[in-house]
């Protein structure tokens, strides 16, 4: 895994769940970050080591399962009740 796709993931996974909790703004920031990673990401990029990528590979998994989760299940996020 590069770190493109690693930071990629991530982007994605973020986008997700902005999306799931209703920050339509976050989730339209994080997926322009995406597209912009993979638009200049350099040709001769270097591997991450191991453990880079366990933990990046895990993080966004994660993400994106409790997002994809939260939407099979039905939660609903809403914003505080004000003061």
């Amino acid at each position: 895994m590069t770190r493109s796709t690693c930071w990629s993931l991530f982007a994605v996974s973020l986008a997700i769940f902005s999306y799931m909790t209703h920050r339509d703004i976050s989730a339209n920031i994080f997926i322009g970050t995406f597209l912009i990673i993979q638009g200049l990401k350099p040709a001769d990029e270097e591997r991450l080591n191991q453990s880079a990528m366990a933990l990046c590979a895990i993080v966004g998994t994660t993400i994106f399962g409790f997002a994809i989760c939260a939407w099979l299940f039905g939660l609903e996020w809403s914003r505080p009740a004000s003061w």
